[in-house]
């Protein structure tokens, strides 16, 4: 295995597993539509490209959405921009009709998959070299092929979404962290600053990685050199550059530009100092807010700040069901541990424990400990992260970072392996882990997968809903499965979807199928509350819910099922359904330009009807009498609304505007938004 300590041996070897990845990544995942993101990157990467402006879809930096602009010139995707934007639904109407009206969907995410490949490839290779240089060719190759095994770093390999490029990025620079460390130089110090440089280009949890390797360079620089602290402080002074330079790189993505636009206006989807003024921390705040003022960062890169702060930290008004529990805006510290516990494939988490117990033996050298205790500490802190966040909803993605870091332990675990002296029993052992690790490899959807801890892929959906049972990828199938089975008997479905909003763009519009949104109904046709026919429903859809829990469907036998997809035929009892159908088109009536408040007002009272527990709907119609300027009727619906609130910040939500209404005039107050958008 030393031969695999030379680069003429090992990066043939890597590139050919980066290689075998792709191929495996491209056949699992054959079948995918577009995730629910992807259709704002990729619209908001052509808005970047051509027109150099950075005011759509700014919840994150430019990076990978560039990547994705650069895929589908002007010939394959058509692009006119918005005039103005109000909010989210108004940007997400926009998008959707870039896409799915303007576009033909399926030709660019085709395009769009192949660049992902090649970028997210060479965010692969660069990570193994750089374990290569900290740790040897044997760790460094070991690493790879778990992440190549892994299923979430295949499903993830062809989507415009930043979760990966951030995760390989974030261990890629705190390895060349450890290595600038030990072999102080200028081409280490460049390398490093563009690995900061580019980790901050493409999410904005790279910041965290950005400040931890400047704690962790400057202890390390002042721990090295105490007895000589001229030379300390002059190496901490050119990691400063580094830090600063990196800053540079990501201001360099924004084209050098503080302005969203051409123009010194805003063209956001909300105003900077609405979306600061939404944080709750006056800490985060003040902080925005002087970023800002004295432009330290580009205006769209604050904006973003602002809302994973707020959405990602503080917390969206959602309810998570995890583990099997039910749970609304609650702390939950453990959930992403869990989360990488019940994703990873049972063999590798095996080695990664083996492999953090060996890499802190007294016999391993010191210059590996120190190399795995820097990547403990960047695992550590972003478990610590997560832990004090709401983004629970995402599944595992969030937490890749840490499965890098676990690829690494793994590796060690490898290395001892191969050393030992008794050669059958580590080949025996190596081919044991390969083939338990078949079914993962081998598994279709890859996004979908988890292991045995909660019953299979099969069986996950029973005891979670987030983003790794179903992120709205089997539109296709969908399709496939309507013009096959449903559509030559007659039948047209209903569907609940992973967003109710892609149903009518995507499906009805794009794909031309006969579907009946179950949440967002046509005009006047509302399910009611007992339905009978044939039902696609995603698998969380019928997890337990607060509000929209659909009991029936759970309690009943699905008659066909395509992985998280799954197909229900009778009659069933959802007064959630219809509830749902009733605020949803109310929602849109009151968001209008001028509210329809005449015909939102029974839809409202029929819904609180069926479900008065719900806090939305009160809040919605404490916003219909607050537009009519009935003061007192609006309190009232405000407080009913405070009084089915579960423990939240939310609670103090509806107290700041029953405050407002009760001491300004109606029309002085601005309705009351929506805790759970973003």
């Amino acid at each position: 295995m030393d031969r695999l300590n030379s680069w003429r041996a090992f990066l043939p070897v890597a590139i050919l597993l980066v290689s075998v990845g792709v191929f495996r990544s491209a056949w699992a995942t054959r079948l995918d539509g577009f995730t629910i993101d992807e259709p704002w990157h990729i619209t908001a990467g052509v808005a970047y490209v051509r027109t150099g402006e950075y005011y759509l879809n700014p919840e994150h930096p430019p990076l990978v959405k560039i990547v994705a602009g650069l895929a589908v010139p002007r010939s394959a995707f058509r692009f006119a921009a918005p005039i103005s934007l109000h909010d989210k639904k108004e940007e997400r109407d926009f998008v959707q009709a870039t896409m799915y009206v303007e576009n033909d969907a399926d030709s660019i995410q085709t395009r769009v998959r192949r660049a992902m490949f090649l970028f997210n490839s060479l965010l692969l290779l660069c990570f193994a070299m750089a374990a290569f240089r900290v740790f040897g060719g044997t760790i460094a190759l070991a690493s790879l092929v778990f992440v190549l095994i892994d299923p979430t770093v295949a499903a993830h390999w062809p989507v415009v979404m930043t979760d990966l490029p951030v995760a390989v990025l974030s261990v890629t620079s705190m390895l060349v962290l450890v290595e600038t460390l030990r072999n102080w130089n200028k081409a280490n110090l460049c390398l490093l600053t563009i690995a900061l440089g580019v980790t901050l280009s493409v999410k904005h949890s790279g910041l965290i990685t950005f400040g931890l390797s400047g704690a962790v360079g400057v202890t390390a620089l002042l721990w090295q050199f105490w007895h000589d602290r001229a030379r300390a402080l002059r190496r901490s002074g050119a990691l400063l550059l580094v830090l600063a330079g990196a800053v540079g790189i990501l201001w360099s993505a924004y084209c050098f530009r503080y302005h969203e636009a051409k123009q010194p206006i805003e063209r956001f989807n909300r105003p900077l100092a609405q979306k600061i003024a939404d944080v709750h921390s006056p800490v985060w705040r003040a902080g925005l807010t002087g970023s800002a003022r004295m432009r330290l960062l580009p205006r769209s890169y604050i904006w973003g700040l602002a809302d994973i702060i707020r959405a990602g930290m503080e917390g969206r008004a959602y309810s998570t069901y995890a583990f099997g529990r039910l749970s609304f805006m609650e702390w939950r510290p453990f959930i992403f541990p869990g989360y990488i516990l019940v994703t990873l494939p049972i063999p590798l988490l095996f080695l990664s424990f083996l492999g953090g117990a060996i890499a802190f033996r007294r016999s391993t050298p010191t210059a590996d400990k120190l190399g795995a205790a820097a990547l403990l500490i960047l695992a550590a802190a972003m478990l610590l992260i997560l832990a004090r966040s709401a983004a629970d909803y995402a599944g595992v993605r969030h937490a890749l970072t840490v499965c890098f870091v676990l690829a690494i332990f793994a590796g060690f675990a490898v290395r001892y392996l191969t050393r030992l002296h008794t050669r059958p029993l580590f080949f025996f052992g190596l081919a044991a882990v390969v083939l338990a690790c078949f079914p993962a490899v081998a598994v279709e959807r890859p996004w979908e997968y988890h292991n045995l801890f909660v019953g299979g892929t099969r069986n996950a959906h029973r005891y979670f809903r987030n983003d790794g049972i179903s992120i709205g990828q089997r539109d296709k199938e969908i399709a496939d499965y309507c013009r096959r089975k449903l559509e030559p008997e007659g039948e047209v479905p209903y569907v609940i979807y992973d967003e109710t909003s892609l149903i009518r763009p995507d499906l009805i519009e794009y794909r031309h199928l006969k579907v009946r949104p179950l949440n967002d109904p046509s005009g006047d046709d509302l399910p009611p509350s007992t339905i009978s026919g044939t039902f696609l429903v995603e698998a969380p859809a019928v997890a337990p819910a607060i509000w929209t829990d659909l009991k029936a469907l759970r309690d009943a036998e699905p008659i066909d099922r395509m992985g998280n997809l799954l197909v229900y035929h009778g009659s069933y009892f959802l007064p959630n359904a219809r509830a749902d159908a009733l605020f949803d088109p109310a929602d849109n009536l009151l968001s209008q330009a001028t509210p329809d408040l005449l015909k939102a007002e029974p839809l409202l009272m029929e819904g609180l009807a069926l479900r008065p527990n719900d806090y939305g709907g009160w809040r919605l119609l404490g916003n219909l009498y607050l537009l009519r300027g009935h003061q007192g009727q609006a309190v009232s619906a405000y407080l009913k609304g405070l009084a089915v609130t579960p423990p939240s910040p939310v609670r103090r939500l509806f107290e700041d505007q029953i405050h407002l209404v009760s001491t300004q005039p109606p029309a002085a107050v601005a309705p009351m938004r929506d805790p759970s958008m973003e």
